[in-house]
């Protein structure tokens, strides 16, 4: 049996309904939300036990949740149990918000009640594929030497029952909460990344540039601006996180984790990933909608770096961002930078 926490109206966390207080705390520690409310709210519901019988917080359920009822989630764990050379496992499910993404992560735990592994599972043809490019970031990180950070350790792969699941070194209990703001630590991060892959690359060599991608008149007028900027040199490009945000990380010992790389990418815009931190946080954290106050904070941060940004190199980490984001209201608030982006542009002389 388990016990799914409700939030939002949507499943987001399962817990074995057996376990202990203490263990509980462990496994809900996989939801950690940023939001200052919601941080008070899930404080309360892992701190006080009666809080959970509450209908509208969590129901008790034979499965960790509807959202995929077709896994016989029992046997999963029996297999992943073999897998690891265990007797038995016990597995904390997290459910991401959006209700039509196909996949979890799941924190699995031995009988003294350490986590031994972290779990990836994939349901849906596009959240497959994700998973296999998560896998090709956490190969390319294992090729460098990175100093400012770490990522998790691939331990094997498997499918059960038309599911695809991937096991991963476990993020360690004293790992604790990232900054929500971009400071030292990020920077750092994203510095080396770029130090050790940064390379110029063609516009029409770059995998991903599709100007046909556009009908828009505005857009359009993006892509003619690339071209001339670009049509003599390559554009600034490096291996990026993809989703380089607070709720992707935890910090260990002063040096950051960083975890989900399924949206890795390596010919990213140079920018790419304080770009998204800032906009995502800006957005979805601090409920902004203002384009010129967002576009602002976004251009403070970058220019805190030893690499300053130009006009290609906005324009082109918004191309990338209008191609790959799946967030309505992160590309209506991009559709809304680009006039921002060429203001500012005009008023530096770029």
């Amino acid at each position: 049996m388990y016990d799914t926490y409700v939030i939002g109206g949507v499943d987001r966390v399962s817990v074995p309904a057996e376990v202990s207080h203490r263990i509980r705390q462990r496994m809900l520690g996989l939801y950690l939300p940023h939001k200052v409310p919601a941080r008070f709210a899930w404080y309360l519901i892992r701190n006080t036990p009666a809080l959970r019988h509450l209908r509208w917080i969590s129901y008790h359920a034979n499965g960790p949740s509807q959202r995929h009822d077709g896994l016989d989630w029992e046997k999963w764990t029996c297999e992943v149990a073999q897998e690891l050379s265990l007797g038995k496992v016990l597995a904390a499910f997290y459910f991401p918000p959006q209700i039509n993404r196909k996949q979890c992560s799941v924190l699995l735990f031995d009988k003294t009640d350490e986590p031994i592994a972290f779990a990836r599972l994939a349901w849906g043809a596009q959240e497959i594929k994700q998973s296999m490019r998560e896998q090709r970031g956490l190969a390319f990180f294992q090729s460098y030497d990175f100093q400012t950070f770490e990522a998790p350790v691939f331990l094997f792969q498997g499918q059960f029952e038309g599911t695809h699941y991937v096991l991963y070194s476990p993020i360690p209990l004293i790992a604790k909460r990232a900054p929500g703001f971009w400071n030292e630590i990020y920077q750092q991060a994203w510095a080396e990344m770029v130090r050790l892959t940064e390379k110029s690359v063609m516009l029409n060599n770059l995998h991903w540039w599709d100007s046909k991608t556009f009908s828009d008149c505005t857009w359009n007028t993006v892509v003619a601006r690339l071209k001339s900027l670009l049509a003599n040199r390559g554009a600034r490009c490096s291996a990026a996180h993809g989703d380089f945000t607070p709720w992707n990380a935890r910090i260990i010992s002063n040096r950051l984790l960083l975890f989900d790389w399924e949206n890795f990418e390596h010919e990213a815009p140079l920018f790419l990933d304080p770009f998204y931190f800032v906009l995502s946080h800006s957005v979805l954290v601090k409920n902004q909608r203002s384009y010129s106050a967002i576009y602002s904070h976004i251009i403070d941060t970058l220019s805190l770096s030893v690499i300053q940004p130009d006009e290609a190199d906005i324009l082109l980490t918004l191309v990338y961002l209008k191609i790959h984001l799946q967030n309505p209201l992160l590309i209506r608030i991009i559709d809304g930078l680009v006039p921002c982006a060429i203001k500012w542009a005009n008023r530096h002389g770029l």
